[in-house]
């Protein structure tokens, strides 16, 4: 019997970006009431910072959806970096096993900027994976699980304060 999770499906790279936004803000979600009571604020600003505000006319990389600029703007940066180290050459399509290591790197990128706490937490809970395969595990089901959220369209990774997406200053088109 195979316990692995199947592995072969290819996503784009905007489409692991919101995989990773998603499974990130998924995980703060279940156990914000621990974090908070651990004065852990490190993964909800991560998440804060991932979600996208809509920008109009202005692509801020080929890497991540359309029309969408992350709140945080040196996110484009560090998502770009974490491709690099794991895919190497630029390409815009990788499997979903790419799609996880990339995520792992991005929060090893992120945690370089000073030791942050939740973050070493969740990276002890996201295991490294060794050939090319997703072990069936309940992080690995949860990472599945997101993966089709995307790819059936139903993430919105836009930011919003009381209901209402937001928008770059210079974008007319939220009057």
């Amino acid at each position: 019997m195979n316990n692995k999770l199947k592995s072969q499906k290819n996503i784009t790279t905007s489409e692991a970006y919101l995989v990773m936004y998603e499974f990130l803000s998924s995980r703060w979600r279940a156990d914000k009431e621990y974090y908070l009571r651990l004065d852990f604020d490190g993964v909800g600003n991560i998440c804060s910072g991932l979600a996208l505000v809509h920008a109009k006319d202005f692509e801020a990389s080929p890497h991540i959806p359309k029309g969408g600029v992350p709140f945080d703007i040196a996110f484009v940066d560090d998502w770009h970096e974490a491709l690099r180290r794991v895919l190497g050459e630029k390409r815009n399509v990788l499997s979903v096993y790419e799609a996880y290591e990339v995520m792992r790197t991005f929060l090893h990128i992120y945690n370089e900027i000073g030791l942050i706490k939740e973050v070493e937490y969740i990276l002890k809970e996201l295991p490294e994976l060794k050939g090319g395969e997703i072990p069936d595990n309940n992080i690995a089901r949860e990472w599945m699980g997101v993966v089709k959220l995307v790819k059936e369209g139903k993430i919105s990774p836009w930011a919003t304060i009381e209901g209402k997406e937001l928008f770059m200053k210079d974008d007319k088109s939220n009057s």
